[in-house]
């Protein structure tokens, strides 16, 4: 348990919200708490770490929309 409050020590000094943090943590935890009791070896767990701040932009950022814009200007190239 004591990593996951270091990875979530990580994210909140890089300005992640603790909401969201604690949401992955959670997602994450559960996960593999399920796979440990449905698993007769141990998991091997990798750590990810964001080395990024989070900028509240992308909360409102539409990354579908951009997606489909760049088809759009692609098809029209081509």
């Amino acid at each position: 348990m004591n990593a996951y409050k270091e990875v979530a020590d990580i994210y909140i000094a890089y300005g992640y919200p603790l909401m969201l943090i604690t949401s992955w943590l959670r997602e994450n935890y559960s996960a593999r708490w399920n796979t440990y009791l449905n698993s007769s070896e141990p998991s091997k767990a990798d750590v990810f770490v964001l080395k990024s701040k989070y900028n509240r932009f992308w909360d409102f950022f539409n990354v579908q929309l951009l997606a489909e814009q760049m088809k759009t200007r692609w098809m029209e190239t081509l």
